[in-house]
């Protein structure tokens, strides 16, 4: 067993290229009046799946990330996670636009911008680990009294994991997740949730885990997701120390 690695669900993919300088500019400046300051740098410590990118700014580092689910639908979870944030989850505060949305959308490309925080992904490490279980119950019990019935529903089984876990030969996933599944029937509390906590959507910022992965909040049995984030976020700690 290794320790985490983007696997079917997080690969890189090229999102953000530094042709986008540009269009970089253009958003900053007349969405968010801000002015880049200095060249657009690869973050190393945001998730594996959208290349997000560290752009200086006259008042500040920030990360510029972009998408393209439904505008309503990620309008909304941009105020979830901010309301996380006030409400005292740790996660990086998402800049709102002039307009006061937390999203920009053009020709249906959508655009949120955030502050730029320094970290390195959960390692597993011990200490880490305790501070992490420690957050991830202070998160589910947050989101335990949220009602958003306008978020989508997200059947986790529908991923098809078991298959493609088996693909690529973690047998060690494929049994938990199995026992897992096998009880998703009794688990009938749809709830929000977040359905992705896995070690590169958790960065470690100060000591102290914050989530960084805004895209994810949807409605799901909170026993599976929190089962999901147990197993990735476990399995990082056994390797690590054995």
């Amino acid at each position: 067993m290794k320790l985490f690695e983007p696997d079917i669900f997080s690969n890189s993919t090229n999102l953000f290229l530094e042709s986008c300088l540009p269009e970089a500019e253009f958003i900053l400046r007349e969405y968010y009046g801000l002015k880049i300051v200095g060249p657009l740098m690869q973050s190393g410590g945001f998730e594996a799946n959208s290349n997000n990118y560290r752009i200086p700014t006259n008042h500040g580092d920030v990360l510029l990330k972009r998408n393209w689910r439904t505008p309503e639908i990620f309008e909304l979870q941009l105020q979830i996670c901010d309301r996380l944030r006030v409400s005292g989850i740790e996660m990086p505060e998402i800049i709102k636009a002039q307009n006061g949305r937390y999203l920009v959308n053009i020709d249906g490309t959508l655009w949120c911008v955030s502050e730029f925080l320094d970290g390195h992904y959960f390692t597993g490490a011990r200490d880490e680990t305790e501070r992490l279980l420690s957050f991830i119950i202070r998160l589910f019990e947050t989101l335990e009294f949220y009602e958003e019935p306008d978020l989508p529903i997200i059947e986790f089984i529908d991923k098809g994991v078991l298959p493609i876990l088996e693909q690529y030969g973690d047998s060690y996933l494929v049994e938990i997740l199995e026992a897992v599944l096998s009880h998703a029937s009794d688990w009938n509390k749809i709830g929000v949730t977040h359905i992705d906590l896995h070690p590169r959507n958790i960065l470690i910022h100060s000591g102290q885990p914050y989530i960084i992965d805004f895209d994810s909040i949807c409605l799901q049995s909170p026993e599976v997701s929190s089962s999901f984030a147990i197993v990735k976020l476990m399995r990082q700690y056994i390797v690590k120390n054995g």
